[in-house]
């Protein structure tokens, strides 16, 4: 197939559209053959597929521009026909004000159980944190104190027992160490715990908050 053999073709597929439109078509196609030159007619052709899949592409093009061309003149006309409808249908003031003083009370009794909730659980938790914290700094003193008075023995019986004297050294140091790193955890645990539980209870409290007010 050469180049009229493929545009005659063409134009007989098309007979079921405007003419207008067949001969923008032929006329495209006919400048698209003469652009690539003769020799390269077979490679336009084998591009391009039959003049019958050329026909169905140009039939669907034609078809979405028919239905585009549609949609926008049913959003036109609905857009006209619209505007007086809302025009009429303007809320009375006392109405929309009595909505919104509803709203903000649905919101307000909505919102304080989970507030409440939320701050129950945070309180609760410093709460916990901060007993474990007195625990841990007491503990530790005690065992400082411990260290204290073993080491005090030990230094007395140094000379008449050093045996002796030196296991009490010994334990000294250990509960000393014992108590020195409870307090040390203690006070650690605390300062990294409590602002992580506090943001984590946050988000909680805001999803919690999302839901119910989308609820």
């Amino acid at each position: 197939m050469n180049k009229e053999q493929f545009i005659q073709r063409l134009d007989e597929l098309l007979r079921d559209i405007s003419e207008s439109e067949r001969l923008e078509a032929i006329a495209y196609y006919r400048e698209y053959f003469e652009d690539a030159g003769e020799e390269k007619e077979e490679e336009v052709i084998r591009e391009l597929g039959s003049p019958e899949e050329v026909a169905h592409n140009i039939r669907e093009e034609l078809a979405g521009k028919e239905i585009m061309a549609a949609e926008n003149m049913t959003e036109a006309n609905g857009t006209d026909d619209w505007e007086p409808l809302q025009k009429d249908k303007k809320i009375n003031p006392l109405v929309a004000g009595l909505l919104a003083v509803i709203g903000i009370l649905l919101l307000i009794t909505a919102g304080i159980p989970i507030v409440s909730a939320v701050l129950g659980v945070v309180v609760g938790i410093v709460a916990v944190l901060f007993g474990l914290l007195v625990a841990a700094l007491v503990v530790g003193a005690a065992f400082m104190l411990v260290s204290i008075v073993l080491l005090a023995i030990g230094i007395v019986n140094v000379i008449a027992q050093p045996v002796a004297a030196l296991l009490l050294f010994g334990a000294a140091f250990l509960f000393f160490g014992t108590g020195l790193l409870l307090m040390l955890a203690g006070v650690k645990i605390c300062a990294v715990a409590i602002p992580a539980i506090i943001r984590k209870v946050t988000q909680w409290g805001s999803f919690l908050y999302r839901r119910g007010k989308i609820a």
